[in-house]
């Protein structure tokens, strides 16, 4: 097993706008940070500058060690790897690490969408690796864009963020190595709590099916979290949000409502979730021009990889999940796809034809 370093050696899978603004922070909190990326022209601008500018909120230039295509050379030595890509890419990725991942290292997915951790588990099985620690994060750290060639610009920071490991009883032991680059990371009872508090589904899945005809009008160009939230759609987002709380609870999960998250994270709260809404908009996000495609990850990722097992899970157990369900048929009728068969699967997760009883103690 590989020696501790004093200096956390970190590898970040990904150079999109996550990946890049994690990497340039882990640097500047004073990490060893390799950064990888399938596409070349990704990580070429960082290798050629000998690292990330960073703006915003958080601000310097942090020196990357490495920026490479080789996915071997990143993660050798690595005490953290983390994952940084859209919900769709996991899987492939998870693939790509099992032939190079090592049992000591920490496979951390940030975030891993809906059931991120438990699909990379299943995958590392097939493929018949033993296993690192896998854990998962339940959102992202921070609201963040690729402001040029290897910059990043850091918008929001989340004063924290719930971490759990696969199995759980081993989870205050992924927070401790965590820490040791971002401090906001708090631990979360399992892999289920972290999956059902997966709120990028329920901020934009109800929001875009409901304003499908404004983001495919060119000439309209709105706030997404401003006027695309008159009050009834925050309604539909409500009831849409019962329901994963809903599917939770049969399991023995009980996540935060999305008003309780939104007070949580950005101590904003007010008398209905509208107006919850219109203030978080207002005082928070600032300018959020809507999509302007309804083949957007706001779609393309959050239904597979978030609404998708989230209502497998919900039906498998009786729970009704009618506007998670319609959510799914419309998004998949208007993107082209069926989600149901590309979404994340009950099969996918491990977890089908077993009981509640079996898939809490799977994770325990």
């Amino acid at each position: 097993m590989a020696k501790r370093r004093s200096i956390p050696r970190v590898a970040v899978i990904g150079a999109g706008n996550g990946g890049l603004a994690l990497a340039g922070a882990a640097a500047l909190a004073g990490c060893d940070v390799a950064l990888y990326d399938i596409r070349p022209a990704a990580v070429e601008p960082v290798e050629a500058r000998g690292g990330i500018g960073v703006g915003g909120l958080v601000e310097g230039f942090g020196r990357i060690r490495l920026a490479t295509i080789d996915l071997g050379d990143a993660i050798e030595g690595a005490e953290l790897v983390i994952v940084v890509v859209p919900g769709r890419d996991q899987a492939a990725a998870i693939e790509a690490l099992s032939g190079h991942i090592e049992t000591e290292q920490l496979l951390l997915l940030k975030p891993g969408c809906t059931g991120g951790a438990l699909e990379a588990a299943a995958i590392l099985r097939t493929a018949g690796k033993t296993q690192p620690l896998i854990a998962e994060t339940d959102s992202f750290l921070f609201g963040c864009a690729i402001a040029g060639p290897a910059e990043t610009h850091i918008t929001t920071i989340k004063s924290s963020f719930g971490v759990a490991a696969l199995p759980a009883r081993r989870t205050e032991e992924a927070v401790d190595r965590i820490n040791r680059v971002f401090p906001q990371a708090v631990a979360a009872d399992n892999v289920l709590a972290t999956s059902f508090s997966n709120m990028n589904a329920v901020l934009h899945v109800p929001a875009m099916v409901a304003n499908a005809g404004r983001v495919e009008d060119g000439a309209s160009d709105f706030d997404f979290y401003g006027t695309g939230i008159s009050p009834s759609v925050a309604h539909l987002t409500e009831v849409y949000d019962r329901e994963r709380l809903a599917a939770a609870d049969v399991l023995g999960v009980r996540p935060r409502s999305l008003p309780e998250w939104i007070l949580s994270n950005y101590g904003v709260s007010a008398s209905s979730l509208y107006e919850t809404l219109q203030i978080l908009h207002r005082d928070v996000y600032g300018p959020s021009a809507a999509p302007r495609s309804l083949k957007h990850r706001y779609l393309t990722e959050d239904v597979p990889y978030g609404a998708v097992p989230t209502a497998a899970i919900g039906h498998a157990f009786g729970i009704e999940m009618p506007v998670h369900r319609s959510c799914i048929t419309l998004a998949s009728v208007l993107c082209g796809e069926d989600f149901e068969v590309t979404g994340r699967s009950l099969n996918r997760l491990g977890l089908a034809g077993l009981t509640t009883d079996e898939i809490r103690a799977f994770v325990e």
